[in-house]
């Protein structure tokens, strides 16, 4: 990135070193909304069933439809137990938590001027944030650096190529980096 200072000679975020900072953080914060509400999702989905099948299931029972009941029963057993053990509900509120976090640091350096100190306490702010986060789904992390890129006008053949399957189950596995890595080393190397 091409250095862009101000009208006053002073550095910018925009300028190298501060873009990459700035751009961290803003991916960061786009990666926490992401997984915020996919385990938001997850939790209501399952929320949901709970319901939806406990009362249907007495129903059920009222109405002498045993299987139905048993299959019922079953739903609700399932779709708590996996809330239960995952706790999608806690983990929204991790990445909630993490999500305001970032954004509260790039609306601080929206309004500081880029000086190597305050780059220096920018960096040391995003690793104090970063301490509390959890293992990074490497997938979705890669989605919110395309989103980021797209945000800063990057074009489209810049953006790491990512399949339906890795965008959709991203989120609970990661798979297919090695083809995504040797991608990014080819276009490194033409370059």
């Amino acid at each position: 990135m091409a250095e862009a200072t101000t009208p006053e000679g002073q550095m910018s975020w925009d300028d190298d070193g501060f873009y990459d900072a700035s751009f961290a953080i803003n991916k960061s914060r786009r990666y926490h909304a992401k997984m915020r509400a996919f385990y938001q999702a997850a939790h209501d989905y399952s929320t949901a069933a709970t319901a939806i099948s406990g009362t249907s299931g007495f129903v059920a029972v009222l109405a002498w439809a045993p299987r139905v009941a048993l299959a019922l029963t079953a739903i609700v057993a399932i779709s708590s137990t996996l809330d239960l053990v995952f706790g999608f509900d806690k983990k929204a509120l991790v990445h909630d938590g993490l999500c305001r976090r970032f954004t509260a640091l790039a609306a601080k350096i929206e309004d500081t001027p880029a000086t190597l100190e305050n780059l220096c306490k920018v960096k040391e702010a995003r690793l104090e944030i970063e301490m509390d986060e959890p293992t990074e789904r490497r997938l979705i992390d890669l989605i919110a650096e395309n989103e980021e890129c797209r945000a800063r006008g990057v074009e489209e053949k810049e953006l790491v190529v990512l399949t339906n399957k890795q965008r959709y189950f991203g989120y609970i596995i990661t798979f297919g980096m090695d083809k995504i890595e040797a991608q990014r080393k080819q276009a490194q190397c033409s370059q």
